[in-house]
């Protein structure tokens, strides 16, 4: 199964960089898509999906150790 955030995050960085060059820069969309065709490959969307994978476990460990190690059950306290 694919995670689903690192899709949506790659599509709208790609068309966040789009509306920027049109504006900005003034850069018609079809340069911008032939620039991203010819520069961005499966390879920069692996390294999303890797740091992804990484960030997700990063935060699934702290969030158990802090869980397991709370006191006083849901109430809390320190």
């Amino acid at each position: 199964m694919i995670p689903i955030l690192p899709v949506i995050s790659n599509i709208v960085g790609i068309y966040g960089g789009m509306i920027l060059s049109i504006n900005i820069w003034s850069l018609s969309s079809n340069a911008f898509w032939d620039e991203v065709l010819e520069f961005v490959t499966i390879r920069s969307f692996m390294h999303g999906f890797i740091k992804f994978f990484f960030f997700a476990l990063i935060i699934a460990i702290v969030a158990c150790y802090n869980g397991l190690s709370a006191k006083d059950g849901t109430v809390g306290g320190r």
